[in-house]
């Protein structure tokens, strides 16, 4: 004779590893999912991050120029991201949308000139304006170059 309550249980089991199975197999793929959309990201800022290493590189021209792609895709990819990891990148990523509302309040002078700490070491009598003004340009670029990669070391 069968018994009824190890029939069932047998049963229940195997509905329990079939339902573990599928939620595993999900998990894993909605990670794989996950870290191809934060490569394809990371991927679309390297160009950005190889221009900022030039020397000739204009970090305002660079930041206003890009920002509003590097912004579109960022929102994509925060979609995907887990609360407490989409808090963080978030917290970081405004950085770098602060530094653009700056670097755009700018205008046109932004995108020409070079900023300066110190108007006196730039001008054009000052013995050694020009590498100032380089190194000004250096410290710019860096800045930038410090936001994106604190927003991406988060991912």
């Amino acid at each position: 004779m069968i018994d009824w309550k190890i029939s069932i249980s047998a049963v229940l089991v195997g509905l329990l590893g079939l339902w573990l199975g599928h939620r595993l197999t999900t998990s894993r793929s909605e990670g794989e999912n996950y870290r191809n959309k934060v490569r394809a990201f990371k991927e679309l800022l390297v160009p950005f991050l190889r221009e900022l290493e030039s020397q000739d590189a204009h970090p305002t021209t660079l930041v206003t120029q890009h920002f509003p792609e590097h912004d579109e895709e960022a929102r994509k990819l925060m979609v995907h991201m887990p609360k407490g990891k989409r808090q963080r990148f978030s917290k970081q990523w405004q950085k770098y949308a602060d530094l653009y509302k700056e670097k755009q309040s700018q205008g046109v002078l932004g995108l020409i000139a070079t900023e300066v700490d110190d108007i006196e070491k730039a001008s054009p009598g000052a013995s050694g304006s020009s590498e100032y003004i380089y190194q000004q340009t250096a410290k710019r670029r860096d800045k930038v170059r410090q936001v994106v990669q604190d927003a991406l070391d988060v991912l």
